[in-house]
């Protein structure tokens, strides 16, 4: 009982913030003109437009985690919940934890580049994706500085934050059957 009360309130703590809820390119989406995107141009009352798809996670704190990084990011992270920043210029992330390497969810690690300093979570998969096919990592090394953080299958990994301290958050990668990327 003990332990479970004590997860109970860890659990608690946690806040997630869905940033976009739509598939790639958002919604409406830029080049679709079925009857929903149309719906949504001519009247968006009906059908509001979305981002694409990322979330936020924080612990206690303002520490926040991405789970992936749309090229919506920027949009995006003006949604987040926190006190105002002190200083000229500040990036709310200590984090991106990249459930896969399609493009909807990283173009955005190459937009947060000015953080000048950026951990990436990822499989060695994905890692490999960013690295040497689509080239966000090489692109996004030439302006900050990237720290990798192996998230291996199936092992649950704690998140630190940029300083190396714990946030008390755990991820846990898993394969699921799919294509490249």
């Amino acid at each position: 009982m003990k332990g479970s009360r004590k997860r109970a309130l860890r659990l608690s703590r946690m806040h997630v913030v869905l940033l976009g809820t739509a598939a790639g390119g958002g919604f409406p989406q830029w080049n679709c003109w079925c009857p929903t995107c149309g719906a949504s141009r001519s009247d968006p009352r009906r059908a509001l437009p979305r981002t694409q798809s990322s979330a936020a996670v924080r612990a206690a704190g303002e520490r926040w985690f991405l789970l992936n990084a749309s090229p919506d990011i920027h949009r995006q992270l003006a949604c987040l919940p926190g006190s105002l920043p002190g200083g000229i210029r500040h990036v709310p992330v200590e984090g991106i934890i990249a459930t896969d390497a399609e493009l909807d969810h990283t173009l955005g690690i190459v937009l947060l580049r000015e953080a000048r300093r950026l951990q990436l979570y990822a499989t060695a998969s994905v890692q490999s994706i960013l690295e040497t096919d689509s080239r966000v990592l090489p692109v996004t090394r030439a302006f900050a500085d990237i720290t990798l953080r192996d998230l291996p299958l199936d092992r649950q990994v704690p998140l630190t934050g940029r300083d190396g301290q714990p946030v008390g958050i755990t991820v846990q990668a898993f394969p699921v059957p799919a294509g490249p990327p």
